[in-house]
């Protein structure tokens, strides 16, 4: 029987993809964007990268696989300490809101920063070595009777 937990669930495959592409209404402050493969079931380690939105309209974030930084337990992962983001493997997406990151210090613990986040779409991209390019011939161009 299945549970609720996701237990069965294929996982997204995005091994061909370079990151995520986020469409987002804020209020200017920055947002979390939290990825998590098979290893965070094995030892908590999940990735996070970071954005802002804008105060008023959308924006979007670029956000590349790349520069995605592991996280285990809430903390930092040194450099060299984790594998790098498997993406054949993600098991979740999550968005998070961290008052600690905005650059204000919270009056009293357990107090906490109003905040406004409205997600429209989340994309996966791919950036290629090579631009696609599709090429028109000139050729007929000016082929008219000759002048002379």
């Amino acid at each position: 029987a299945d549970d609720g937990e996701g237990e069965g669930e294929a996982g997204l495959e995005l091994g061909e993809y370079s990151g995520l592409l986020l469409k987002a209404s804020g209020d200017g402050q920055v947002y979390t964007m939290v990825v998590r493969t098979s290893a965070y079931e094995l030892d908590g380690l999940e990735y996070r990268h970071d954005f802002r939105t804008r105060a008023k309209g959308f924006t979007t974030a670029r956000l590349p696989f790349a520069g995605f930084a592991p996280y285990r337990d809430g903390k930092p992962v040194q450099a060299g300490g984790a594998p790098e983001l498997d993406r054949r493997s993600i098991s979740g997406l999550a968005l998070g809101f961290y008052p600690q990151r905005q650059g204000v210090r919270v009056a009293k613990e357990g107090v906490g920063l109003p905040f406004y986040l409205s997600l429209a779409r989340v994309k996966a991209y791919r950036e290629r070595d090579e631009p696609e390019v599709v090429y028109l011939s000139a050729g007929a161009a000016g082929a008219g009777p000759a002048a002379g």
